[in-house]
């Protein structure tokens, strides 16, 4: 799961990935509509979508227990965005 702050690195950090195994990524921010993102989260959480790249929407009340690595992409001087982040990882 990777944290990017616009939906411009979004889609290069997704774009980079892809490049190593085609298929791997896909960046998801709020203009990406409910039911692509429903789609990719289920690929996710299936293990089919082995790169979540997200701009602002897998913070609060996002819990997929079987994230396994979180990047931060993106800097904060707030630690509580920080932990909320990180805490995507159980």
């Amino acid at each position: 799961l990777v944290f990017c702050t616009s939906v411009k690195q979004a889609q290069r950090f997704a774009e980079v990935m892809n490049r190593v195994t085609p298929g791997m990524a896909a960046a998801v921010w709020d203009k990406v509509s409910k039911q692509d993102r429903r789609n990719l989260f289920t690929e996710f959480r299936a293990g089919r979508l082995q790169v979540l790249v997200n701009v602002g929407i897998c913070g609060e009340g996002f819990d997929v227990p079987e994230v396994e690595i979180i990047v931060m992409g993106r800097a904060t001087k707030s630690r509580s965005l920080y932990a909320q982040s990180s805490a995507r990882h159980r």
